[in-house]
């Protein structure tokens, strides 16, 4: 699933992400990590931008980066963890 999928209000786990490898090392910077988890907290009206909550920091990208960033849900593991 990618990034640009996930509704608001939900999160993920970035597994991979699939950009140039300037653009990657910039998302690395940022906390765009495989294993690390994202909030969705809006999205833009027609998806031009996500505003996302990234360890701690609230960051916004554009739709077109969302989608090449390849996510799994895991609210799942989190549903299993409590039982």
């Amino acid at each position: 699933m990618r990034l640009n999928e996930v509704t608001s209000g939900k999160s993920c786990q970035i597994c991979n992400i699939y950009v140039e490898p300037k653009l990657k090392r910039r998302l690395y910077e940022l906390g765009f990590v495989p294993n690390a988890v994202v909030e969705i907290l809006n999205i833009s009206p027609m998806a031009r931008a996500y505003l996302l909550k990234v360890q701690g920091a609230i960051l916004a990208i554009r739709g077109e980066i969302a989608h090449k960033i390849e996510v799994k849900d895991i609210q799942n593991i989190i549903d299993y963890a409590y039982l």
